[in-house]
């Protein structure tokens, strides 16, 4: 217990010296309590407050005073204040520059400035910019005002600065104000008119009859007087709209000198009329109407009253003696801060004394503290040797109660692994016979890929034999492209499901892309004698991927002959449903079962076939889906036994004109590259006439000679080899033959 008693002293000493450190200047000691107890919410809180100077008198703006004063100085050297240094210069250059010395004023506004600068703050840099140009403003000092205003202007977008555009207009203001004073009146007039931009475009109306006010000065000192009287205007009108009657006053007698210069008595006596009936709703002593009494004196004098002149003249008087015993009482109170600051610098430096003596008791505390300290820890070291034995014993114990107590979690420990093992074989187990059927799927898909590309072979194989005539040539040409989709729908469904495929929309006609996909199918709607219907508007464009909606309509279409009956009719129409396009091909085969509506949509997946039907991959349709998704759109079929088999999809459709220049919007046009190609394209010369020989279905050929062509970095011959390898790729013979001749 002794022990624990000696250690709560060495704690509560130090306390206690600590407690008196700051003691010695009694105005702040309730500030320095709260910014050393490192509380940064309650620091936060007392910085506030003192922004509030409602209930503050004499003798608490004098106690504010000294304790800032005190707090700035102490922070040059005391470390613990580095924290607050910035606030509590933000303080002083912000609140209190009216109230303590100028020199403090403009250290602590220099302090701000470079702070902000360092740490990238351009938000208060610019504050402390505008507070700087301010300070300049009053000591008129109209070089370093300009100066500090410019790179306030400099550091922000002020066009876009919402939150400080009251700043910015009182900135740009005063800037107009100093090129006033110093007759550079165009750029006066410059700076009037942002700040007025400014205050219309934020619905900031109570700037607008100031800033009028002081354009209006300008432009009298311009000679344009009629625009001077406008703004007058604007500037009488919005004051009595914020009920500021001095300010409006102000602007009528501006505005009844300017109409007794010239000589519009008639305009003169209705400003006249309106500025008395202000003056006479206030006390005579209540404000100081200087302007008005000198406009009113001159209106008068003007008018040869002289009686009225010299009652105004005499008013005019007695308020500018009231307005030099304000200054004086105002030069009074300043000179009494300075003597308030000069005598708490002296009693500064007696406090920095005694801190410095303080500090060396500090150290002296600290040396006994730890002597005793270690005293304290070698005093416990013996208790606990002591008792060491008496421990160990007890551990011993422990540990044999522990020793069980583990022995029982390990065999609750070994009965949940064996759970988790008997759970992990069964998902095994599943995983296995998941992965066999899979296996066993890809086996079948597999064998019924190469099954109907051997059908197509052994079609090219037989009917090339000999000396073919058209129509043999003609089944040649069109099993070669149905073999050509199927490999691409296989090649493109992997490229939907890496997220590869990127589509190129253009706008096309829909009623030209489906009479080509039928051109296309010709002979395949020959050989089993079908007819083609088709009902669509000739005006309807949409914005898609040509070549991969294009190979959705023969898809589809194919689908419908390998389904239909010889000698039927296969009807494509097409309708606009709100913001889609909707496409419906009919076709009468058998019924597809309900339940296999949705399935046949998926990867080789498809209805059971009829007796004589051709089975296909299941590819065709799984390819139309991920396209029409892909654009947005969306894909189905409708089978009913009394109605004709209904494949339909919809695509985006927006309203539009097609021109006839979007139509060469598919490719890029090489015609002005021909002199950025010519240099790389002799690199192909030797292949060029390989090229040419080669139709665009000899795929690996042609890809095999653009292997061996490297652009190295010309970018009008990577196009052109990239459009070349798409004709390739899409079996555009005419673009294919367009770009190998262009080299020619």
């Amino acid at each position: 217990m002794r022990h624990f008693l000696l250690l709560a002293l060495i704690i509560v000493l130090p306390g206690a010296g600590f407690s008196q450190e700051y003691k010695y200047v009694e105005q702040a000691d309730s500030l320095l309590h709260i910014f050393l107890s490192n509380d940064q919410n309650q620091t936060e809180a007392l910085l506030e407050s003192l922004k509030n100077f409602d209930g503050c008198g004499t003798t608490c703006m004098e106690d504010r005073q000294k304790a800032l004063v005190f707090l700035w100085e102490l922070s040059r050297f005391d470390k613990r204040f580095d924290k607050n240094r910035i606030h509590i210069a933000q303080l002083i250059s912000e609140h209190y520059s009216n109230h303590l010395q100028r020199d403090l004023v403009f250290e602590t506004l220099l302090f701000c400035k470079t702070y902000y600068k360092q740490n990238n703050d351009s938000g208060h840099l610019f504050q402390s910019l505008y507070h700087l140009t301010g300070f300049y403003f009053q000591d008129e000092d109209y070089e370093k005002a300009l100066s500090a205003g410019k790179e306030a202007l400099d550091i922000v977008n002020y066009d876009t600065l919402s939150f400080q555009s009251g700043l910015i207009t009182s900135l740009l203001n005063n800037m107009g104000l100093i090129y006033y004073f110093e007759n550079e009146l165009d750029s006066s007039v410059v700076l009037f008119d942002k700040a007025i931009a400014i205050a219309h475009s934020n619905s900031d109306s109570s700037w607008f009859g100031l800033l009028a006010g002081n354009k209006s000065l300008t432009m009298l000192k311009m000679g344009d007087t009629l625009e001077a009287l406008r703004l007058l205007e604007t500037d009488i009108k919005m004051s009595l709209k914020y009920q500021m009657d001095f300010s409006a006053l102000n602007a009528m007698g501006s505005k009844l000198n300017i109409l007794n210069a010239m000589n519009q008595k008639r305009d003169a006596q209705i400003v006249h009329d309106e500025m008395l009936a202000i003056i006479n709703d206030f006390p005579l002593d209540t404000l100081s109407f200087n302007s008005a009494y000198l406009a009113l004196a001159n209106y008068y004098e003007n008018e040869g009253n002289y009686n009225e002149a010299l009652k105004y003249r005499k008013k005019l008087e007695v308020s500018q003696l009231h307005e030099k015993e304000q200054e004086l009482k105002k030069k009074k109170d300043v000179e009494h801060q300075l003597f308030i600051s000069s005598h708490y610098d002296r009693s500064l430096q007696d406090y920095l004394k005694t801190y410095n003596e303080q500090k060396k008791k500090w150290r002296v505390a600290i040396f006994v503290s730890i002597i005793l300290m270690t005293f304290l820890v070698v005093y416990v070291f013996m208790i606990l040797k002591k008792n060491k034995l008496m421990r160990k014993i007890n551990n011993q114990n422990d540990q044999l109660r522990n020793a069980f107590e583990d022995i029982e979690k390990a065999n609750e420990i070994v009965v949940k692994n064996q759970q988790e093992l008997h759970i992990q074989s069964v998902q095994l187990i599943e995983a296995n016979k998941k992965l066999a059927e899979f296996d066993n799927f890809r086996q079948a898909t597999t064998n019924m890929i190469v099954h109907d590309l051997k059908n197509s072979l052994y079609n090219i194989i037989s009917l090339s034999a000999g000396n073919p005539d058209k129509d043999r040539m003609e089944v040649i040409n069109e099993t070669s492209k149905k073999m050509l989709r199927m490999v691409l729908n296989i090649l493109d469904i992997r490229k939907f499901e890496e997220a590869k495929l990127q589509l190129r929309p253009t706008q096309v006609k829909l009623l030209d892309l489906i009479q080509e996909s039928i051109s296309d199918l010709e002979l395949s709607f020959k050989n089993k004698s079908l007819t083609v219907e088709v009902k669509s508007q000739e005006t309807i464009v949409i914005n898609v991927d040509r070549e991969l909606i294009k190979r959705v309509f023969e898809n589809i279409m194919l689908n419908a002959v390998n389904h239909s009956a010889e000698s039927k009719k296969i009807v494509i129409r097409t309708g606009l449903i709100q913001d889609y396009v909707r496409i419906e091909i009919l076709n009468w085969g058998p019924v597809i079962p309900s339940d296999k509506q949705e399935v046949i949509f998926e990867p080789f997946a498809q209805a059971e076939p009829s007796k004589g039907e051709i089975r296909s991959t299941g590819l065709g349709l799984a390819f139309c889906k991920m396209t029409v998704n892909m654009h947005l759109g969306a894909i189905g079929v409708e089978s009913d036994p009394e109605k004709p088999t209904c494949f339909w999809f919809t695509l985006p459709y927006t309203p539009e004109t097609l021109k006839e220049e979007t139509l060469n919007e598919q490719s890029i046009d090489f015609s002005n590259n021909i002199s950025e190609l010519a240099t790389e394209i002799h690199k192909l010369a030797p292949h060029l006439t390989i090229l040419k020989s080669y139709d665009v279905y000899e795929m690996s050929k042609v890809l095999s000679v653009l292997k061996k062509f490297n652009p190295d970095g010309n970018k009008a011959a990577m196009e052109w080899k990239t459009e070349l390898e798409k004709a390739v790729y899409h079996c555009n013979n005419d673009r294919y033959r367009e770009l190998v001749n262009l080299l020619s």
